[in-house]
């Protein structure tokens, strides 16, 4: 989704933008702005936006802010060809009295008219729902009925976050078939013993591989956390060996265990799936995890090292290693309901705050530790058996 805030007011623009970053998780390459008129028009020729957030009481280059200016540019957009003509116009004023003679030629082009001043304290708001109404009338072209949705939960959980998701899903997108997949709790000792997981991931392959042979006419989507993403990447990569699935669609993974050299090939060879690897930045789970367990890594906390294509998608964010479950950031609203939208670009984001010296150094560390620990642990062994 791209959006245009054509606004005079730097500051005001400046506040609408980050609002709508934080609330659908799209990044500055999504939402442009734009000053004064002539700037507003240049980017309606260049580029084809869904939205246009236009103040109402608009400014050219030089000379004082007048409605008679966004009028013009709401006619220019609707008779001129030469503009792209955005889906959805939103207004915006700090006082609706200011366009008094203009009400009915604004109503008649703008979704809506919103007081953005001090008095109101829900433009924000109004805005924002005013998004959301174009974020949900995607769905209609799109034909749910023939998705299937696939969630795998880490250790040591009962996967709550796999029946939030499903809520999510069902309010947001609609009647969508959804699969959580339980294997169970996992203590650490089988986490960390290679040979212990093996009969977790044997029964969760042969689960995998019976539900995508019965499943040919659906697009699969599937989201897994922690060990899930393990079981997920490392199951399709064997069922792939005999056979493709074009239908799997996109695979999800957050605070992924896998080793962040991990190969994709066979997996982009055999699918049609994008891989969207979201990490969060103070994930210390994953760093123990790069740090002292077997075959295990942390590319869900500094991704995954390959090209960023559009195949294959690293995400980073602040939070830990389940942060992508906290009521209070909205994290699924925000960035797994939108990958629903078939309109919408999959971008590589990077909302990090807390980079830091000690945290590079960490996984310096950690990264240095997980190439050599496999050795270490098998020297070790060999040393008590002949001590």
């Amino acid at each position: 989704m791209k959006i245009l805030i054509a606004d005079d007011s730097k500051t005001r623009a400046k506040s609408i933008l980050n609002t709508i970053k934080d609330e659908f998780g799209l990044d500055e390459k999504s939402i442009h702005t734009a000053y004064n008129s002539e700037s507003a028009l240049s980017k309606l020729r260049r580029s084809k936006y869904d939205i246009l957030i236009l103040d109402v009481v608009f400014k050219e280059l030089e000379g004082d802010p007048d409605c008679r200016v966004s009028y013009d540019i709401l006619n220019k957009i609707s008779s001129n060809s030469k503009y792209n003509k955005p889906q959805k116009v939103v207004g915006i004023t700090a006082h609706l009295d200011d366009i008094s003679k203009y009400r009915d030629e604004f109503s008649r082009y703008c979704f809506c008219l919103i007081e953005a001043s001090k008095l109101n304290k829900a433009w924000k708001a109004a805005i924002i729902n005013a998004i959301d109404y174009e974020y949900k009338s995607y769905q209609t072209n799109n034909e749910y009925e023939n998705l299937l949705c696939l969630t795998v939960h880490g250790i040591r959980t009962k996967g709550r976050w796999q029946n939030v998701l499903e809520e999510k899903i069902q309010q947001h997108i609609g009647d969508v078939k959804v699969s959580p997949y339980n294997y169970g709790y996992l203590d650490l000792l089988s986490f960390f013993l290679p040979f212990a997981r093996i009969f977790t991931v044997f029964l969760f392959r042969k689960k995998l591989e019976d539900c995508l042979k019965n499943n040919k006419d659906k697009d699969i989507y599937i989201f897994s956390h922690s060990f899930g993403t393990y079981l997920v990447v490392k199951s399709l990569n064997q069922i792939l060996k005999k056979d493709s699935y074009l239908n799997i669609n996109k695979i999800v993974l957050s605070g992924s265990v896998l080793k962040s050299e991990f190969d994709f090939s066979r997996i982009m060879k055999k699918t049609n799936a994008i891989i969207i690897n979201d990490c969060g930045e103070s994930d210390y789970i994953l760093s123990a995890s790069q740090a002292f367990v077997p075959n295990m890594g942390m590319a869900g906390k500094v991704g995954f090292y390959c090209f960023n294509d559009d195949r294959v998608i690293n995400r980073h964010f602040d939070g830990g290693h389940s942060h992508y479950f906290d009521n209070k950031t909205r994290f699924i609203e925000k960035f797994w309901i939108p990958l629903f939208y078939k309109k919408n670009d999959i971008k590589h984001i990077d909302l990090t705050t807390k980079d830091s010296y000690w945290n590079s150094l960490l996984d310096s560390v950690t990264s240095y530790l997980g190439k050599v620990k496999e050795i270490i642990y098998i020297l070790l062994i060999v040393y008590f058996l002949f001590l």
